[in-house]
């Protein structure tokens, strides 16, 4: 299989809180199935009132990263959802992992993402840990 072949996995994370958790469940499953691991976060484009939070949070996200020996991808977007379809069209993943969202855009964002994946097994990490996949 060639470097562009290699099966993969998508990490979604945004919650610097939640990331470890996220990070870990993604780096448990890419071992399992022998996938190279991608952790990414989508980001609105960063106006000059929100940099300093934007910054400790792509510090925290990063950090979340490496601690599974991984690498963060960031995307600035203000269309987060066809951000995300564009990287699941170039990455074709095998397989997608996200946090349980807490407010209703980020709900909407994983029943999208859920409708566009179609056949990719997309996984859920609750707050404490556990993994759902979601159906």
């Amino acid at each position: 299989m060639t470097e562009a072949e290699t099966a993969q996995i998508i990490v979604w994370v945004t919650n610097p809180e939640a990331a470890g958790r996220i990070a870990t469940v993604g780096r448990k499953l890419a071992d399992e199935h022998s996938l190279e691991l991608h952790i990414v976060s989508i980001q609105n484009p960063v106006g000059v009132d929100n940099w300093e939070q934007t910054f400790k949070d792509l510090e925290a996200l990063n950090s979340a990263a490496r601690s599974v020996q991984a690498e963060l991808g960031v995307v600035y977007s203000d269309k987060r959802m066809e951000a995300a379809i564009k990287l699941v069209r170039q990455i074709k993943p095998k397989m997608m992992v996200t946090g349980v969202a807490g407010d209703q855009a980020r709900n909407l964002f994983i029943e999208n993402l859920r409708t566009y994946s179609g056949d990719i097994p997309v996984y859920a990490v609750d707050p404490s840990g556990n993994t759902i996949e979601l159906i």
